[in-house]
């Protein structure tokens, strides 16, 4: 069944606000738009018809009579003040375009001398009025995409002479180059690999000169994928003196050649091509200063919020490869070992050694680019991130060429914003390292504080492993090993190695035992007088990811900081008994008074856990409990033998405390033990020590 067309239309001067009309009427079935009206032909939207193939005319005189119903105008300019009076002199009706939307909305209605409120349009009118606003959006967006908008023209400039397959290029001023933002009949790998200098081929010639050129030749260009062209006409793109890019047309043998004027059709619309263009690629400029302060916003979150390094720059790189449009983005960060940690969104990997494009960025601080390397269609950045000796690598890979190209034209932003951002971050190997073998440090102290005699060596030994990552500590000294030692000629090459050392204080190398294989080892003695007694460390295993895989002289550092340990004899003191309040809810309950006697006083607040045992704890595991909370934190046992817990003022962290008193209780009793909790907080519903007790107990079950 045929569509019958109600709006028959000319456009008069259609501009940026008569663009929405212009989609939505191209959009409808019962509607055709005749032609655009535009006496200059200056007007946005006479540009925008030629790319939809819609006629654009200088005046009225060649409609047919009864061909055109409405002639839908802006409002009035001197312009079309002409063509409104030329449309009323041939009949045709001559309508404001705000009002001819209203018509279309509602046809066969009145339309009002203002619109209406939005309060008294049914519920309709709103729907069918949503639906349009949606399909002309979707035609504006299709208009402000790169690569759409770029199809129309070079579409409209293939039908235009009669070619099968053209390029269309543009200009990246900061590189010199010309690169090719859309095109038919190229490869995506030639389309990654083609960037052309000013002078340089025909495009180059074309860009420098200004000059449109028509080539007859069979002859097969540096980076073309087909041989059997044989005409061709590039013509350039300028708008204000300033080069775009240039446009390149041409026909194959099977085609046949393109017209004979084909040269001047093509120089004669590559201005109107170039208008439109530098609008687009003045309205793409605001979009990418857009991104690129959104990427910053969103940069600057990440920084603030993660602080493990692995989860930190993961995130960092998925923000800003989305914003880059990049199909992967990974940092290379140098460990002390020369090996290069390579950190993406979502793994940790290591190149050992870096390999060779990444080498070089960190050497010398110069940015490779690698088009369409061992055969992929890809583009792929190195970009070097930081200074001298913190220098790091981040790569980034496209898959498509508009992307790398794009990007390409925005480097020197992105490179600013990645250093200006995760600069200060490359320290995060040291500052990694430091904290996090600190952290271990502490810990073995602690441990060791806690030992007993004779147990020196072995906690020593375990503290050295974990502070280094060795998967083996040894102790040597001059006794030799005993013949049924397993490890014996380990032992006697570490001897060796340990009279090596000298001044130095260390060695790390790698030992062949014969049956034990071969070991990455690091020897520190005791002394630095003497080379025996000493410790050796066997095959070293990174502490964290940008740690080094063998062992360097920090791991010899901080396992000198343990070594006094050994030689230094333990004093024994008797443990002090820790106070633990007398068991018994009388006593419990005079706790209580007394606190909610000072939180009266002093407008503080109290909490108070209760903890139910399967059965009556010993006064050993309340004592040993009470040692390993606050000092400020008061414990006592009901006569039920619930433990309770008085936590003063602090009762933001009641809840986290409950859980580390279950957690203790277990390991003090049993793994098997049940515990069961509760807690309240003063002041609240009770109003004195019995209720409060009552209240948390009243959850342990």
């Amino acid at each position: 069944m045929a569509t019958v067309v109600r709006w028959s239309v000319v456009l008069a001067c259609p501009g940026e606000g008569e663009l929405a009309l212009l989609a939505d009427l191209s959009a409808r079935r019962d509607a055709h738009i005749v032609a655009v009206a535009d006496p200059d032909g200056t007007s946005l939207g006479a540009d925008l018809a030629e790319i939809m193939g819609i006629p654009v005319i200088h005046d009225l005189d060649g409609l047919n009579p009864g061909e055109v119903d409405w002639l839908v105008h802006p409002e009035l300019s001197e312009p079309v003040a002409a063509l409104v009076d030329e449309a009323e002199a041939k009949g045709i009706a001559a309508e404001r375009a705000d009002l001819f939307a209203v018509r279309l909305i509602a046809p066969g209605q009145p339309v009002p001398a203002t619109p209406r409120p939005v309060a008294t349009r049914d519920l309709e009118h709103l729907e069918k009025e949503t639906a349009n606003i949606h399909r002309t959006l979707s035609r504006i967006e299709e208009a402000l995409d790169r690569e759409s908008l770029l199809r129309w023209l070079l579409g409209l400039a293939m039908r235009a002479v009669g070619a099968s397959s053209g390029s269309l290029m543009l200009w990246d001023e900061a590189a010199g180059e010309l690169y090719v933002g859309f095109a038919h009949g190229l490869s995506d790998a030639t389309r990654h690999l083609t960037r052309v200098k000013a002078g340089e081929g025909i495009s180059g010639r074309v860009a420098a000169t200004g000059e449109a050129a028509r080539v007859r030749s069979r002859s097969k260009g540096k980076n073309r994928d087909r041989t059997d062209i044989i005409d061709a006409v590039c013509a350039p793109l300028r708008w204000d003196d300033r080069l775009l890019g240039v446009i390149n047309l041409s026909s194959t043998a099977d085609d046949g050649p393109m017209g004979t004027d084909a040269l001047g059709v093509v120089n004669g619309l590559s201005h109107r091509l170039a208008s439109l263009l530098n609008r687009f690629l003045a309205f793409q400029a605001v979009q990418d200063q857009e991104k690129i302060r959104a990427l910053e916003e969103e940069l600057c979150t990440v920084v603030g919020d993660t602080a493990e390094p692995r989860a930190f720059l993961g995130t960092w790189l998925a923000h800003y490869a989305r914003a880059a449009g990049a199909l992967e983005a990974a940092l290379g960060l140098l460990t002390a070992d020369g090996d290069l940690c390579v950190i993406a969104p979502d793994s940790v990997t290591y190149e050992s050694p870096p390999e060779t494009t990444k080498a070089t960025v960190l050497a010398t601080g110069m940015a490779r680019v690698m088009r369409c390397s061992e055969g992929s269609a890809e583009t792929v950045y190195h970009l070097p991130v930081g200074k001298g000796a913190q220098r790091a690598v981040l790569t980034l890979v496209f898959s498509g060429p508009e992307e790398a190209h794009r990007f390409g034209a925005m480097a020197a932003t992105y490179i600013y914003l990645a250093n200006r951002h995760l600069g200060p971050a490359l320290t995060l190997g040291e500052r990694t390292d430091e904290v996090e073998r600190l952290t271990l440090l502490a810990s073995a102290l602690s441990s060791l504080a806690e030992m007993q005699s004779g147990e020196a060596e072995e906690r020593v030994l375990s503290a050295a492993r974990r502070l280094t990552g060795a998967r083996q500590a040894l102790l040597v000294d001059d006794r030799a090993p005993r013949a049924d030692d397993p490890l014996a000629d380990l032992k006697l090459e570490a001897s060796r190695l340990l009279r090596q050392t000298g001044d130095e204080g260390w060695i790390a190398t790698t030992l062949e035992t014969g049956s034990e294989g071969e070991h990455h080892v690091l020897a520190v003695p005791l002394d630095t007088t003497r080379p025996l007694p000493g410790l050796l460390l066997v095959d070293k295993q990174r502490v964290h990811d940008l740690d080094a895989a063998t062992f360097t002289e920090t791991d010899a550092r901080f396992a000198r900081r343990l070594l006094p340990l050994l030689r230094t004899p333990r004093i024994q003191t008797t443990p002090v008994p820790v106070p633990v309040s007398d068991s018994g809810t009388d006593q419990v309950v005079g706790i209580l008074k007394r606190e909610m006697d000072r939180c009266d006083r002093y407008h503080t607040m109290l909490g108070v856990a209760a903890f139910r045992l399967d059965r009556s704890p010993s006064s050993l595991v309340v004592a040993e409990l009470a040692a390993k909370l606050r000092s400020s934190d008061q414990v006592g046992c009901l006569d039920d033998g619930t433990v309770v817990v008085v936590v003063p003022e602090d009762i933001q962290s009641l809840h986290r405390l409950q859980t580390r008193v279950e957690a203790l209780l277990g390991a003090l009793t049993g793994a098997s033990m049940v515990v069961r909790s509760s807690s309240t907080v003063y002041p609240g519903p009770a109003s004195d020590p019995g209720e409060l007790l009552s209240a948390a107990t009243k959850g342990c079950g």
